[in-house]
């Protein structure tokens, strides 16, 4: 079982004997998402794999808030983002813009992409960032540097 598994699991024994529902239950959604993504390897999950799935988890929880507050539902958007601050608790922090723009500079230079090569640079970006930062940031950014690159 990797490190953040075991953290997860034993995070959520203390919420439990705690008595903290709000905890308790967005731990119990981890650990089943956790479980089926383990399922569908059919191996045991890396670390690598926890953050993927944790990453995802965070995602649902946006658009979820987002659907909610589109539907006027101020609760439901509320509990989401209980729920997404719990999730994100688990996640790396996320690189500061400054820092993500170095990094794409330097893949972009390092393989003299064009604005053609949209997709291999945001290919290399995102494994050089590894999850710390949301796709969306980086493809923003890839964009930018590559346009300003014509």
């Amino acid at each position: 079982m990797s490190a953040l598994s075991e953290t997860i699991n034993q995070d959520y024994t203390v919420a439990l004997k705690g008595r903290e529902a709000g905890r308790v239950a967005t731990l119990r959604l981890l650990r089943s998402a956790l479980q089926n993504a383990q399922i569908a390897k059919r191996e045991e999950l890396a670390d690598e794999d926890v953050l993927k799935v944790l990453a995802s988890e965070v995602k649902k929880r946006q658009e979820a808030i987002l659907s909610y507050r589109q539907g006027q539902r101020e609760d439901l958007a509320a509990q989401e983002e209980a729920e997404l601050a719990i999730i994100k608790s688990y996640l790396p922090p996320e690189l500061p813009e400054e820092a993500i723009s170095k990094i794409i500079e330097k893949v972009i230079a390092e393989n003299n992409f064009t604005a053609k090569d949209f997709g291999q640079a945001m290919k290399l970006a995102v494994a050089e960032l590894k999850g710390q930062a949301d796709g969306k940031r980086v493809a923003e950014a890839v964009k930018k540097k590559l346009e300003a690159r014509k």
